[in-house]
């Protein structure tokens, strides 16, 4: 007598589906593993690949997936990272690929919302984020006048510091409608008190050029031509401002010729500043018999050392 086999309709399906999803799950393994090697390899060639990469060691630096959200994120090296970005579309690519994940989502879920907008705005050389990082902004321009639309404290550097602190940086309060100078085009954004200072030049008694910094919320900048128009319903009166030493230090800057360490006064490491950051202006040189260091002084008034190979002094632009 013939033995009949029966199925199970069933089960049949529910084999067949399983055996799909796994041959699936498998294949997105394959191509997934393939997608990311390809993307490594091109490391050396791509530097949105070694950026992505460096990104998710900052966030990242256990290597364990698992951890992402106990490991502590190293802001400073995602900044540092950002600013030698010049393709952010190509990083989120290549991150994607290497991690299957999304690096703007994963940079929200680890960055403060303030240190983000700092993020998008340095990796997009401020064409997306806050502004305060922007290397470049269309309302501070160079060559503009410089006019208080309030009482405002004219300042050695670029960090607010009360009056009543000794040895404060402020050189002079300056009244309401006055010129106080002519604008260089630069800025400086004091994250700790979240003021913008403007940096601008007017001569001294001795016809030298000199530099002070003053709060944006205080002055407005006129081009010329608007200041010729208004001259005529009044001239506006210039605020004689005179130097407080350290004139010739500020004639040159210190600018980093490749990725450098910056040390404190007492040369303990601070932190990394990327290729091509004017690091402040030069104060001294010193050969310490195990390599020369140059002695800077920074737009905030902090005194800092770089090793002179990594660095370049040049006479400043203003």
């Amino acid at each position: 007598m013939k033995t009949k086999f029966h199925t199970d309709p069933t089960k049949d399906l529910l084999i067949k589906v399983g055996a799909g999803l796994v041959l699936v799950w498998f294949g997105k393994k394959f191509f997934d593993k393939l997608k990311k090697d390809t993307t490594e390899s091109q490391v050396e060639n791509n530097p949105s690949v070694g950026q992505a990469q460096g990104l998710r060691q900052a966030m990242n630096p256990s290597g364990n997936v698992w951890m992402m959200s106990f490991d502590t994120t190293s802001t400073d090296a995602v900044f540092a990272i950002a600013k030698e970005i010049t393709d952010i579309e190509g990083v989120r690519k290549a991150y994607k690929n290497l991690y299957n994940s999304s690096l703007y989502e994963d940079l929200q879920a680890e960055l403060s919302a303030t240190d983000y907008q700092k993020f998008l705005s340095l990796a997009t050389k401020g064409k997306a984020g806050s502004q305060n990082y922007a290397p470049k902004r269309s309302d501070i321009n160079p060559n503009y006048w410089v006019i208080t639309t309030a009482e405002a404290n004219i300042r050695s550097t670029a960090v607010k510091e009360s009056k009543y602190k000794p040895g404060n940086n402020i050189v002079k309060l300056a009244s309401k409608g006055k010129i106080v100078g002519i604008s260089t085009g630069k800025f400086v954004y004091d994250e700790s008190n979240d003021v913008n200072f403007v940096e601008f030049w007017t001569l001294t008694s001795k016809k030298e050029k000199k530099t002070y910094f003053v709060a944006k919320s205080q002055i407005e900048l006129v081009d010329h031509k608007t200041k010729l128009a208004r001259d005529k319903q009044g001239a506006i009166p210039l605020e004689v401002l005179e130097g407080i030493g350290d004139e010739a230090l500020q004639k040159q800057e210190v600018i980093s010729i490749s990725v450098a360490d910056i040390y404190t006064e007492n040369f303990q490491p601070i932190g990394k500043a990327p290729k091509g950051v004017i690091i402040g202006f030069p104060i001294l040189t010193l050969d310490t018999g195990r390599g020369k260091y140059i002695k800077v002084k920074t737009v905030q008034g902090l005194i800092r050392w770089i090793k002179a190979e990594k660095a370049v002094i040049k006479d400043r632009n203003i």
